[in-house]
């Protein structure tokens, strides 16, 4: 068994760390840090400068310095007074902000829209009225129509009982409404037909629809 003393401690310290020397003992951490010390030196950094580009006044062509270089000369030298300031193209797209736009234009349409909407909010033009003889029975007095709004059907003073339907198969037992005598019926829903069943060939039913 060996005995570690001062002296033994030390001798293993330097074997492991080698002495400071100029030629330290191979393996040694100091020898070791001077060969990094010399690999580091003789690196060859052109890859990365031919990448990158060296940091000088006129920095090696096509290189990402070279060329960030370039984008801002270009920036640099834009002459705003050379752009195009022609917005003729953009007029025809979305129209001109006028009493009259440019026809087929987005302002043009969307006037066209505003005009449809508010005819359905309001009459502008009635679609037709009158007074029809109920010669057969039953007989159609309105006819289907989609732009209608509103229809008011009256039978007159001195007809029988009217009997009103949506198609020809409306009877005094199959019917929507039966009209007395100066009776009216009005809907503002329904665009289709609509017949009367009268018992009475020569009554008069009076009609007008908006």
């Amino acid at each position: 068994m060996s005995v570690v003393t001062e002296k033994t401690l030390l001798e293993d310290i330097k074997t492991d760390i080698g002495e400071v020397q100029i030629n330290p003992t191979q393996y040694t951490v100091l020898e070791r840090l001077k060969n990094i010390e010399g690999n580091t030196s003789s690196v060859d950094l052109t890859p990365v400068t031919d990448i990158l580009g060296e940091v000088q006044a006129v920095p090696t062509a096509n290189t990402i310095l070279d060329r960030l270089l370039d984008i801002k000369t270009e920036i640099e030298t834009i002459d705003l007074t050379t752009l195009e300031t022609d917005f003729s193209s953009l007029d025809l797209k979305i129209g001109e902000v006028q009493a009259i736009p440019t026809a087929m234009t987005i302002l043009a349409r969307l006037k066209d829209i505003n005009v449809s909407l508010t005819s359905l909010l309001r009459t502008v033009v009635f679609q037709g009225y009158g007074i029809i003889t109920t010669d057969t029975n039953p007989k159609k007095i309105v006819d289907a129509n989609l732009l209608r709004k509103n229809v008011i059907i009256q039978s007159q003073i001195g007809n029988g009982v009217c009997y009103v339907g949506y198609d020809i198969n409306v009877t005094n037992v199959n019917y929507v409404v039966a009209l007395q005598e100066g009776d009216a019926y009005a809907n503002d829903s329904y665009l289709g037909d609509f017949y009367i069943s009268d018992a009475i060939a020569t009554d008069k039913i009076s009609f007008g629809e908006v």
